[in-house]
């Protein structure tokens, strides 16, 4: 069995739900300011560039900007 929580981006955790690969939480809806933080040992580490760079370009995906 798995267990595990996640705060996945509206539309793909409706789309999951959809599938039934998981169920939302119908109880509340936030809205979240989040930071995405690291150990400064690690910031060169091909794992951590790596999401940086996908939080970057998610980032300005959803400002409006371009990458």
């Amino acid at each position: 069995m798995h267990k595990g929580l996640a705060l996945p981006r509206e539309d793909m955790a409706v789309q999951a739900a959809e599938s039934g690969e998981l169920i939302v939480w119908p109880h509340t809806r936030v809205a979240a300011l989040l930071c995405f933080g690291y150990p400064k040992a690690a910031e060169h580490d091909p794992a951590i560039v790596a999401a940086l760079q996908v939080l970057r370009t998610v980032s300005s995906q959803a400002l409006g900007d371009k990458p």
